[in-house]
């Protein structure tokens, strides 16, 4: 006998020889405690180092229980400590062996203690372990799978594993010696446990067992061994008897249950029942069972399944012989009760017993029957329900329908009227426009020039008022309100109906107590509302009547109250309550006159607008009073509502002024200027030609595309355009202009009909100057026009003679402001270069020489060499500031460009008239 240890064979991890192997090759394997190695048939040998295993991970410490090799003669290597190891290769060439894991650490296995493996006659792998019971593998999806709960195996140690010649599988447990037969069909597998009632030394084996040539097993374990034949041992396959022994509530035995309640549950005894009524709140039980047989009841086991509830058998011991159940719906189940006797015999008998949970009392039938009654009963509520809505609903659609009619109708009347609107301010224009031109022209017919002038007046004011409705019916009306005289307002609107009251003999009073009341209010809003009340009051009364208007405090002194009184027919009570409807005629055909239906409304409307109220005390007969109450005071209104410098009404001083001031209008002045007009009414524009042209040179277009053709061939200082026409309308033209940089500098005042906010925002947006509303009255345009020319040229001298100043100042537009930006700052690059000209600058900024001279001429009233040259000077009053007196005027000369310091002294008093040395005496030492 040769003896080896780790000291005289390489192939040896350790002393501790665990596992042994010889495979199909005459190769013997010896296993380790802390690793493995190979005695090869030709004499070789091999020592496994660390293993890397193919899905990851490392082994460098093993302990090796177990080594076999399958029928594909791949190795499996059972460990204490990493589970089971598959080696694949060819060993005589170890460095193409590849490994692989299964443990607890990969999840394949319930533990990392493998004790024993085993090939079977049909190939199978098979695994013992400690603490995880038994494993089969599966070649297929390359995985084990733990089979103690299949084949119904309490002991979780396998040490050891045998085959006897019959192909069952005898394996060395913790809780006996297990009998095991798995055909091919699975399902048909048996299990038999032998412990120490049959004979056995132990229940406990150790992990040490072997087979002889003769077929006889052997299995050690702590009290000895185990030795026999297989074939040699009886078995018994008689079924054995058993039955139901009791059945419990809430853990009480049915023996002691009440009399009433085992009535009800069972009228026989658990043993011989059939069938079990448990009441609802009874349906927390369970069923105990039992073999009736004394040889070794301890090995039988029971199958219990309550079909229903429970989705396959439930296995059991000896040791549990009890099936429990709680909480189970309402229903009817089958307990279905199988056992085996000491060998693992399934008897072929099944027990069965009927479970009825009988549903609680909500859910019985006659409990259905009510809910199925109260169910009805809410349907039948609900359609009733139902059907009195719809009928509800369809009163409310017909009146919807008659209530939006009347809107379409009183739409379409506000549309017609707005319409016609817009069609007669262009007309009206053009005859204001023409009186106008006749005062100019043939002056001496003052009376009847007042008449078409105060006839015109009133038209414009009609039309006005349309649209002010139009906007109230929108939603559009905006209160601007400003501090000023309320008195001295009224009492100047007032005397305007002199001339009609005194034609038809009314007596006509006006009283404000105080004679000054001082407070904030829209002028337009007040206008409209005193217009209307004062209209009706004369249309209304008679000759000889009298009109009576007070103005004076509330009781509360931040509001005023305005009475307009008089002794006209006065107004029923029923009428009184339709005076402020839409479109509401009043008796207009007693007194001769023609209405609109829209005054009174309106005026409400601008009551409420300005936070007031408006009440009417009349009796036919009698006459009538409307009292208006309006806030006065600042804290009444948003700040978005107020206008600090808000200008009042002009348009009555503007026709006198007009008047008065005829004769300077139409003298002769030279003619500096050159304006585009752009209009596709014919009349109204050579009407406009014909007015204009005594002062500017004059170009027109008759729509906006036609106007920018004529923009890019002529020099023009400003342009009017109307702003609905066809191909290019106003707004678009607008935007064009300034958006092009040859053409930005231009100012435009547009003309348009259409007189709301949201107009004039679109015009101020795409970057109009001006925006003046049609009918418009001439001097209020030449006003216009000479105002837009002269804030040009104040920019431009603001520019030329202010040493310091910032662009953004000078309100120029965002394009202008980029260019004189980029101007400058081409300039102050080339301060010091005396050679920088006209055409380098030219070449910097980009443009055309002429685009560059007409935007500096425009913006800044300066050539191109004059711009260069006053940039320069206006750096050499910086330069004097930042260095003070101590700089010489021949430096200062050298560093802006100029060549002759004498030249540049000229340049300097030639600009701001005084010498660089007076400059610096001046505003430099001091």
């Amino acid at each position: 006998m040769k003896v080896l240890t780790e000291s005289d064979t390489p192939y040896l991890y350790s002393d501790c020889v665990s596992a042994l192997c010889e495979d199909s090759k005459g190769n013997c394997w010896v296993g380790c405690r802390g690793g493995m190695g190979i005695s090869l048939a030709d004499g070789g040998h091999y020592r496994f180092g660390t293993l890397s295993f193919a899905g990851g991970g490392l082994a460098d410490w093993y302990h090796v229980k177990d080594i076999v090799e399958d029928a594909d003669g791949s190795f499996w290597i059972a460990t204490a400590n990493y589970g089971i190891i598959h080696i694949m290769g060819d060993v005589q060439h170890p460095e193409t062996l590849k490994y692989s894991n299964y443990s607890y650490n990969n999840g394949q296995l319930a533990t990392n203690s493998v004790l024993c493996l085993h090939v079977d006659k049909s190939g199978r792998l098979w695994a013992g372990t400690e603490g995880g019971g038994l494993y089969l593998y599966d070649y297929k999806e390359n995985v084990f799978t733990e089979k103690n709960q299949e084949y119904q195996l309490s002991a979780d140690m396998i040490g050891s594993i045998e085959e006897d010649r019959q192909g069952c599988l005898w394996m060395g447990t913790n809780m006996g010696l297990v009998q095991l037969f798995v055909p091919m069909d699975e399902d048909l597998a048996t299990v038999r446990v032998y412990t120490t009632a049959d004979g056995l030394q132990d229940n406990f084996f150790i992990s040490q067992s072997s087979c002889s040539r003769e077929g006889e097993l052997f299995f050690g374990g702590n009290k000895g061994y185990n030795s026999f034949f297989p074939a040699s041992l009886e078995k018994d396959n008689e079924a054995v008897p058993y039955l139901i022994t009791d059945i419990k509530i809430f853990n009480r035995s049915f023996a002691v249950l009440e009399p009433e309640v085992r009535e009800r549950i069972s009228s026989v005894m658990p043993s011989f029942t059939r069938k079990l009524d448990l009441p609802y709140g009874y349906n927390n039980f369970s069923i105990e069972f039992a073999s009736l047989t004394y040889k070794n009841p301890g090995l039988n086991r029971y199958a219990y399944q309550l079909v229903g509830f429970d989705k396959d058998w439930q296995y059991t011991d000896a040791n549990r012989r009890f099936a429990y159940y709680n909480n189970l719906k309402s229903g009817t189940y089958r307990f279905r009760l199988k056992a085996t006797n000491e060998n693992g015999i399934w008897s072929q008998e099944i027990r069965e017993l009927e479970v009825v949970v009988l549903p609680p009392f909500w859910a019985t039938w006659w409990a259905y029957i009510i809910y199925a009654l109260i169910g009805a009963a809410i349907v039948c509520f609900i359609l009733r329900t139902a059907k009195n809505r719809m009928q509800l609903r369809n009163e409310l659609h017909l009146r919807e329908m008659e209530k939006s009619k009347l809107e379409e109708l009183n739409h379409a009347k506000l549309q017609f009227f707005t319409n016609i609107t817009h069609e007669l301010l262009t007309p009206l224009t053009i005859i204001s426009a023409t009186v106008d031109e006749l005062k100019m022209r043939f002056p001496g017919h003052d009376d009847l020039y007042t008449v078409m002038g105060s006839n015109i007046s009133r038209l414009i004011r009609l039309l006005q008022q349309i649209l002010e409705f139009r906007k109230a019916e929108t939603g559009n009306l905006k209160l601007r309100v400003s501090p000023g005289d309320v008195a001295a307002f009224v009492k100047n609107e007032a005397e305007s109906f002199l001339p009609l009251v005194k034609k038809r003999k009314i007596h006509f009073s006006v009283l404000c107590n105080p004679e000054s009341i001082i407070g904030y209010f829209d002028t337009d809003k007040l206008d409209k509302i005193l217009y209307n009340l004062l209209s009706n009051a004369a249309k209304y009364n008679k000759e000889g009547g009298y009109i009576q208007v007070t103005l004076m405090y509330a009781e509360d002194r931040d509001f005023v109250r305005l009475h307009v009184k008089d002794n006209g027919s006065g107004i029923s009570k029923d009428k009184q309550k339709s005076l402020f409807k839409r479109f509401y005629e009043g008796d207009y055909r007693k007194f001769n006159t023609i209405g609109t239906g829209i005054g009174l409304s309106l005026v409400k409307d601008l009551v409420e607008l300005h936070g007031g109220s408006i009440e009417v005390e009349s009796e036919e007969g009698r006459g009538t009073e409307f009292i208006v109450t309006l806030p006065v005071d600042r804290s009444y209104f948003k700040e978005e509502q107020i206008d600090e410098e808000a200008v009042l009404p002009v348009q009555k001083t503007v026709t006198y002024l007009e008047e008065e001031n005829a004769e300077n209008v139409v003298a002769e002045k030279p003619k500096a200027h050159t304006i585009l007009v752009v209009e596709d009414n014919e009349e109204l524009l050579q009407l406009m030609v014909r007015l204009l042209k005594r002062e500017y040179n004059v170009h027109t277009a008759e729509n906006g595309q036609e106007a920018v053709t004529v923009l890019d061939n002529e020099d023009i200082d400003l342009i009017v355009s109307d702003v609905m026409m066809p191909v290019m309308d106003g707004i678009e033209f607008c935007r064009c202009v300034k958006n092009k940089l040859e053409l930005s500098h231009i100012p435009v005042i547009l003309l348009t009909a259409k007189n709301k906010e949201e107009d004039r925002a679109e015009a101020y947006e795409v970057g109009a100057d001006a925006f003046i509303s049609k009918p418009f009255n001439l001097a209020v345009l030449h006003a216009r026009i000479r105002n837009l020319l002269k804030y040009k040229e104040r920019k431009a001298h603001d520019f030329k003679n202010q040493l310091v100043f910032e662009i953004k100042e000078l309100d120029y537009t965002s394009i202008d402001e980029d260019f004189m930006q980029r101007a400058i700052d081409c300039v102050n690059r080339h301060l010091e270069d005396s050679d920088f000209d006209q055409p380098q600058f030219v070449e910097e900024m980009g443009t055309s020489k002429s685009t560059l001279y007409k935007k500096l001429k425009s913006l800044t009233g300066l050539n191109t060499s004059a711009f260069i040259r006053n940039i320069r000077l206006k750096a050499a009053c910086r330069i004097m500031e930042e260095k003070g007196s101590s700089v010489r005027i021949s430096d200062l000369a050298y560093a802006v460009g100029f060549n002759d310091p004498k030249y540049f002294s000229s340049c300097f008093k030639k600009e701001f008239g005084m010498l660089p040395t007076e400059y610096q005496e001046r505003f430099i030492q001091s």
